[in-house]
């Protein structure tokens, strides 16, 4: 067990990870304020913890904060510039914002991931074609 600590926090990253578990628990049953909650105290204490921010934006989105989660996702992919999740999160808030422009582009970004076999994850590649529709859809009307 690793009690390592990060640069700038003073807990461990197994801590750091469990407290980003019990946000991503929050969100899936639905208690969005209390996951607001905890991702605000983990960014707080650990902002070079990458899913913190990502959590923190998911949250944004069900929050209906949607600038908060592109922000968020964008301070997600500064710390780690390798996270398709956070790219699919500034898909989902651009396209709401409808900034089709940003959107594309990220969009274009993850389809060049998953052609190279660098994405693989089926969630994630399902996430990304919904969003294609919704990109394709968005000029259409």
């Amino acid at each position: 067990m690793s009690l390592e600590r990060t640069k700038r926090s003073p807990y461990s990253k197994e801590q750091l990870h469990d407290m980003y578990e019990l946000a991503k628990m929050l969100l899936e049953i639905g208690h969005f304020r209390r996951a607001d909650n905890v991702v605000s105290g983990l960014i707080s204490v650990a902002p070079d913890f990458s899913h913190g921010w990502l959590a923190s934006a998911v949250v944004g989105i069900a929050l209906g904060r949607i600038e908060r989660a592109r922000d968020h996702a964008q301070q997600a992919l500064r710390v780690r510039g390798d996270m398709p999740e956070a790219m699919l999160v500034l898909v989902v808030s651009s396209l709401t914002l409808g900034d089709y422009a940003a959107a594309g582009t990220f969009l274009g970004e993850l389809r060049d991931l998953i052609e190279a076999g660098v994405v693989s994850d089926p969630n994630t590649i399902r996430l990304f074609r919904m969003q294609m529709v919704r990109y394709n859809q968005g000029f259409d009307t």
